[in-house]
């Protein structure tokens, strides 16, 4: 007998009991790794792609096979909380001075450092790349110097963008390394969302100067602020987050705009599951279905994020992606996972 399989075979069903509570019957748990913690996620087919902790990277074959990959990127064992992908090749880069930014064939897993970062203050908190292939690489500000990295179309060397051609931060501001989710691009349009101190949206349209914007989200401390950045088209977008260290609040924590943020307006204050690292917009809803996962839920909305239905209630889920449009991957602390939404999407 299997004595290691039958004991992860009974170890997932436990997961998926204990964590699922009355919508655990729809949750299916992948894969686990005790010490593990996934905040970045990229599908392709069925290969799943996961930076994480111990400075690894992971592959999960979402098949038939369940065949899973992990090799070490970051000898040092940082965090690679960030990634994305163009073609064949992945892109990650760790939290943490100095910080670096490493190159991953798809194929082979093979990794090789493409950018090192000495600024005191890096510590990347997500990578992006929009459809035209152009990469952004968000790290901390350094003072109130905004600090980013792009990879153009037709290169392949990262380039620091001139700190002077974006608006200053103000003292205390900073991007979350929460789910490698407050970069979001529509066309040529670029936004990444902020918090801390002051909570605001800068924006970037082509040929056109940075911009930023300010929004109503909670801010003001170091643990509040945006999360999460998410648009459906070039005008429809929301933003979420909250509080980390009060998991529980959730007044100002959700907003939504129709003018390609320059102006938010806040949704279901009081009325949703409370702190949240990523929203995502369901596809072939029409914008109408927005997902919200965060440390202890995952949610739903059916109408563009004015209300909210929460479907699970856990610990550990930060981040996720969207297997089609009735399936989600979610993955956090130790855990990767699927969620069947069909359940809920056929219920009134």
């Amino acid at each position: 007998m299997n004595f290691k399989g039958a004991f992860k075979t009974a170890f997932f069903a436990l997961v998926s009991v204990c964590c699922g509570l009355l919508y655990g019957q729809h949750l299916d748990t992948l894969y686990y790794e005790k010490g593990l913690s996934i905040r970045a996620l990229h599908l392709e087919g069925t290969t799943l792609y996961y930076g994480g902790s111990k400075g690894r990277v992971g592959t999960l074959d979402l098949g038939r096979s369940k065949a899973h990959r992990q090799v070490l990127v970051d000898s040092t064992g940082a965090e690679l909380r960030s990634i994305a992908a163009r073609g064949g090749v992945l892109y990650t880069a760790s939290i943490g001075s100095p910080a670096r930014l490493f190159r991953v064939e798809k194929s082979s897993l093979k990794a090789h450092k493409v950018f090192e970062d000495t600024l005191k203050s890096a510590f990347y908190d997500a990578l992006h790349f929009t459809r035209q292939g152009v990469g952004i690489a968000l790290s901390d500000p350094q003072g109130e110097l905004p600090s980013l990295l792009t990879l153009d179309g037709g290169t392949e060397t990262w380039k620091r963008i001139d700190p002077k051609s974006l608006p200053p931060y103000r003292t205390g501001e900073a991007a979350f390394a929460a789910s490698n989710s407050n970069i979001s691009s529509y066309g040529d349009t670029i936004w990444f969302a902020t918090g801390g101190s002051s909570a605001r949206v800068f924006r970037k349209k082509k040929d056109s100067p940075w911009e930023v914007f300010p929004t109503p989200i909670v801010q003001g401390s170091p643990s509040q602020g945006i999360y999460s950045i998410a648009f459906f088209d070039s005008e429809r977008g929301i933003i979420a987050g909250g509080n980390y260290l009060k998991p529980e609040e959730n007044e100002k924590n959700i907003a939504v705009t129709h003018d390609a943020g320059e102006t938010w307006q806040i949704v279901a204050s009081g009325s949703n599951a409370g702190y949240t690292t990523f929203v995502s917009y369901r596809p072939q809803s029409k914008g109408n279905d927005v997902l919200a996962v965060g440390d202890y839920h995952i949610s739903l909305s059916r109408d563009g994020g004015r209300t909210w239905k929460v479907l699970l209630k856990s610990k550990g889920y930060y981040v996720g992606v969207w297997e089609s449009p009735t399936s989600l991957i979610v993955a956090g602390n130790g855990l990767i996972s699927r969620l069947d939404l069909n359940p809920f999407l056929q219920s009134k």
